[in-house]
């Protein structure tokens, strides 16, 4: 039997009136000149997903589909990697295109035995015929530190890496992925908030990568949709113990990147707690279907010893933060919540998400 190459996984739903283009424009590109699959995953859509995938494995036969009770895109995108054959895996969401064939990309990650290679990529707005490219330098890496410099760029630029390191965007539909590494060191999409279940695959499979590569070519379009869920403001239920979780997990992964113990605590005290605190302070502002008595309660809480202990944090050191949220830090660090509750919600109107 053949070696599939390439596995392209695609999480759905409510995909029914977007998928079929998306499959359609992968096979235009890529005819039958290399062996590789497309999965999709139905995330447990109520609309007519199910009957178009269905439709379309009878089309192409190099399709696989997988059903699934919803449980959002990273639980979607992980069905898809335990159904996976290829050696390379890469992702596309339901609503984007493709504008080249993966043939390229795929034969440069065989030829220089790659561990990951990120492309260049194209966005566009769904009502506008201009199409943007993000371009990086043609470039392979194979120094363990550098690649880990690269990780602690897309984490903080100053305090976790240096210029010496290219930048890379956190999408995983523009990078192809060995499916080795993933399987050997057990990388799955993981999600604490909401929608960085991207950003967490790229950094734990950089920190796993011997071997990587940036092209100065592409294949993929995003396709910019103003009214997408990725684009709502919205309140986050549970954000302080959903944030004090992430701290676990980017704790562990500054030990895993060699930061000097020194350097990391700073990043921490000076960076994080803060940033934790306003997330929570200007979610909780926005929890328009909780009274101010519960506000007050939930802001309380993240301030306190339990949360992010506002006590311990010193104002002349807060780095990364903008004006407005400094001030209203300086309030909160006075104790004055109500002032900074009623400053934000009539003159800065800042959110978390």
């Amino acid at each position: 039997m053949e070696q599939i190459l390439l596995s392209i996984i695609i999480p759905l739903y409510n995909g029914g009136k977007f998928i079929e283009q998306l499959v359609n424009n992968i096979v235009l590109h890529n005819s039958d000149s290399f062996p590789y699959e497309i999965i999709l995953v139905n995330d447990g859509s109520p609309d007519n997903t199910a009957d178009v995938c269905r439709g379309l494995t009878q089309k192409y036969s190099n399709i696989k589909y997988v059903e699934k009770e919803n449980g959002g895109i990273a639980s979607a995108r992980n069905a898809g990697l335990e159904h996976a054959a290829g050696m390379y895996i890469t992702f596309a969401d339901q609503d984007d295109t493709v504008i080249a064939g993966y043939k390229p990309f795929i034969e440069k990650c065989i030829a220089d035995n790659l561990d990951m290679l990120v492309t260049s990529s194209y966005n566009k707005r769904i009502n506008d015929e201009k199409i943007s490219k993000r371009t990086f330098p043609d470039m392979i890496i194979n120094d363990t530190t550098m690649i880990k410099k690269i990780a602690g760029k897309l984490i903080d630029g100053d305090f976790l890496s240096d210029d010496s390191a290219p930048f890379i965007s956190v999408s995983v539909w523009n990078a192809l992925y060995r499916k080795g590494m993933i399987l050997e060191n057990n990388t799955r999409f993981k999600v604490f908030i909401d929608y960085e279940d991207d950003w967490i695959f790229n950094i734990e499979n950089l920190i796993n990568a011997k071997k990587i590569a940036l092209s100065s070519e592409g294949y993929y379009c995003w396709i910019i949709r103003e009214g997408s869920e990725s684009h709502r403001t919205k309140y986050i239920k549970d954000l302080l113990a959903k944030r004090k979780n992430w701290m676990v997990w980017i704790s562990e992964i500054i030990e895993k990147l060699g930061i000097e113990p020194s350097r990391a605590e700073s990043f921490i005290r000076d960076v994080l707690i803060p940033r934790n605190i306003m997330m929570c302070f200007n979610n909780a502002c926005w929890n328009d279907k909780a009274s101010e008595t519960e506000k007050f309660k939930e802001i309380s809480e993240a301030l306190g010893p339990e949360g992010w202990n506002i006590a311990s944090v010193k104002l002349g050191s807060v780095k990364e933060m903008s004006a407005s949220n400094k001030l209203l830090l300086r309030i909160l660090k006075q104790n004055h919540v109500k002032l900074a509750y009623y400053c934000n919600r009539s003159v800065f109107k800042n959110r978390f998400h």
